[in-house]
């Protein structure tokens, strides 16, 4: 089974630490293991470079430790790293309309949803608005993909999503974790023409909120 070989090979990297990465992440950071292996969040195989992608989950923390592996055929390991966690969104606010109201707006499902006046989820407050939210994968994957896989979907409701924008402030939101590591951050996403102009067809703009979490590599 191939998530199995591929699990073989994260742990044989785990254990041997052949890459520099590798070990030098492992001297600060530990990772999750399910019944004494390493606990593997998602195998990305889909990738138009062929590269195979195994993200670990780390102990405390929202990045993952990635493992790339050459080809589905080989599974040779190139590289480690760090992949961000991403959360990629639209969402919609409005001080006057209520929940109900903003979801009449378009046809699509939403998954977060609050009305003005409610209790805060985690904290004392309440909020002063109502917000509704649509989110494609909320997995472990490229923040590029995953707004373009968004796009897929609000693109299913183009005059709905107008309307939200219109009227109650929507916009896609980027949340993004990365390990702080050597005080650097890598990985900003790269949106090419086409991307920005299916965000223009929908009078779509980003938000990005960039956060570093973690412990520094060791001098």
């Amino acid at each position: 089974m191939f998530e199995e070989q591929v699990l073989i090979k994260v742990t044989k990297e785990i254990q041997d630490r052949t890459k520099g990465f590798t070990d030098e992440f492992l001297k600060v950071h530990d990772i999750v293991f399910v019944e004494g292996r390493p606990k593997i969040e998602r195998i990305d195989k889909e990738r138009e470079d062929e590269i195979v992608v195994a993200y670990l989950l780390v102990k405390e923390a929202s990045f993952y430790l990635a493992l790339y592996f050459d080809n589905k055929e080989n599974l040779n390991l190139l590289g480690a790293g760090t992949e961000p966690y991403s959360s990629v969104y639209f969402c919609a606010n409005s001080s006057e309309l209520n929940v109900d109201d903003l979801s009449a707006l378009t046809t699509l499902g939403v998954i977060a949803r609050w009305t003005k006046g409610q209790k805060e989820q985690n904290g004392p407050g309440f909020h002063n608005y109502s917000r509704i939210e649509i989110e494609s994968n909320p997995g472990p994957d490229d923040v590029v993909n995953k707004i373009k896989k968004l796009l897929d979907i609000l693109e299913k409701d183009k005059d709905g999503i107008k309307r939200l924008v219109d009227t109650a402030f929507g916009n896609v939101q980027v949340d993004m974790r990365f390990h702080v590591g050597n005080k650097m951050l890598f990985g900003a996403p790269k949106l090419d023409n086409k991307t920005i102009n299916r965000l223009s067809e929908l009078d779509l703009s980003l938000r990005f909120n960039l956060y570093a979490e973690g412990k520094f590599f060791k001098e």
